[in-house]
């Protein structure tokens, strides 16, 4: 029976990194472990951290444009979001 393949390819890519902090992930990681898989979801988590933060550095101000420009508010919400605006 063959293996299923994966609906999101991993693509070889090539980064340059400090010899010292390759050493450190090294000695965390088990010898059958990812360096990989490990630095894919480094990246993942730091992403997920952006986009959350975004959303709570953003001014109130910022926040509401953000709200008045999308397309799934009501008319009611959007006249009320621009008196604010306008302001």
């Amino acid at each position: 029976m063959s293996r299923k393949r994966s609906t999101d390819k991993a693509i070889p890519i090539s980064v340059a990194l400090p010899g010292s902090l390759v050493k450190r992930l090294d000695q965390e990681l088990s010898y059958q472990a990812s360096r990989s898989k490990y630095v894919a979801n480094a990246i993942e988590h730091r992403l997920k951290q952006m986009e959350n933060s975004a959303v709570s550095e953003a001014s109130t101000r910022q926040l509401m444009a953000a709200l008045h420009s999308r397309t799934d508010i009501s008319k009611q919400l959007k006249t009320i979001l621009e008196t604010l605006l306008s302001n």
